[in-house]
């Protein structure tokens, strides 16, 4: 179906695990992105996708960005493959959206802001979270100074993974990168990053898996915003916790971080107010972004600089952790804070 009268953006999809099922299908919800390919190592694996959904099954990732029928990669692969991927697409001659985090180090990051900038392609890091209706509301709560003055805020991004995962899955690994403060953690960083700005000072203590002692199993960061808004972030792979609260002088703001409903405390009055955000569909609308700025309609949200600040304070958060110090961030006025 065509859009604005222009036709759907052609994508491919690589690496087909569960989570690609769910981007495929945002897909075709979208009505702006049609999927021509799909690419695994796995033969049987590509085929049965192909079949799903109706597209051109690879097993080599280099056949598939020949196949000049592709515009667009969607890269749903571990976080050690992505940059070599996306330098790769770009100088096919793709454009990339890549979930999130968008790779596991700065300089992969910066290679990867270069190669699709010096090709003339988008990077486009799948960071759905804040698209969320509720931290929408969140945002403009804040912007109008409906809060007050913000002094601190108690975040949560935990999942327990270690129920639904093997133990040798990848994200278990050095391969996956730093543990829970990446791939659950991750999440949440961008939100506060969206919300709060940029972060200045760092401080985090963790425990460790019981099967890889290399990686935590659950981290505690205390995180201070170069605003002055003081707050903790938990992370973790052995329970479950999504939670957002945030605290101003005027009102406070607690999510659960489920579903569409928030809690605004007067802080005065001492009296709740439930607000209902909206109904929300995060993943549609950041592919249907992606698909709209390839067509010159719009520009991308979550693009690789905003992928490199997430990655930037997730690093830092780890660091922390390793050295038992705390770890201040660079000073704005790098290419990460434009």
């Amino acid at each position: 179906m065509k859009v604005n009268d222009q036709p759907p953006v052609r994508a491919a999809i690589v690496g087909l695990g569960k989570f690609a099922h769910s981007l495929a299908k945002a897909c075709l919800a979208s009505e702006c992105i049609d999927i021509v390919a799909c690419q695994t190592r796995t033969a049987a694996k590509a085929a049965a996708f192909a079949e799903t959904y109706g597209c051109k099954a690879y097993t080599s990732y280099d056949e598939l960005l020949s196949d000049d029928n592709v515009e667009a990669v969607i890269l749903v692969t571990p976080n050690n493959l992505h940059a070599g991927q996306t330098i790769a697409a770009a100088a096919a001659g793709k454009h990339v959206f890549v979930e999130k985090p968008v790779c596991n180090t700065l300089d992969e990051a910066d290679a990867m802001i270069a190669a699709t900038t010096e090709a003339g392609r988008l990077l486009s890091v799948g960071y759905q979270e804040r698209r969320r209706s509720t931290y929408r509301h969140i945002k403009k709560l804040i912007e109008t100074g409906a809060l007050g003055r913000i002094h601190a805020f108690e975040a949560n991004h935990c999942g327990n993974l270690l129920a639904i995962w093997p133990p040798d899955d990848w994200r278990f690994t050095k391969e996956g990168g730093i543990g829970p403060i990446l791939h659950k953690g991750s999440h949440k960083i961008d939100v506060l990053n969206y919300l709060f700005g940029a972060a200045e000072t760092v401080a985090t203590i963790g425990a460790p898996l019981d099967f890889n002692p290399e990686v935590d199993a659950t981290t505690v960061s205390a995180i201070r915003f170069a605003n002055g808004i003081v707050g903790s972030l938990s992370t973790g792979f052995a329970h479950t916790n999504a939670s957002l609260n945030v605290f101003g002088v005027d009102r406070s703001v607690f999510f659960s971080g489920y579903g569409t409903v928030i809690k605004i405390k007067d802080e005065k009055e001492w009296t709740f107010e439930t607000v209902d955000c909206g109904p929300d569909r995060p993943v549609i609308e950041e592919l249907s972004e992606f698909a709209g700025a390839i067509r010159g309609r719009g520009k991308i949200e979550v693009d690789g600089v905003a992928g490199r600040n997430a990655l930037r304070l997730a690093l830092a958060l780890h660091e922390a952790g390793l050295t038992g110090l705390t770890q201040r961030l660079s000073q704005p006025g790098d290419h990460t804070e434009r």
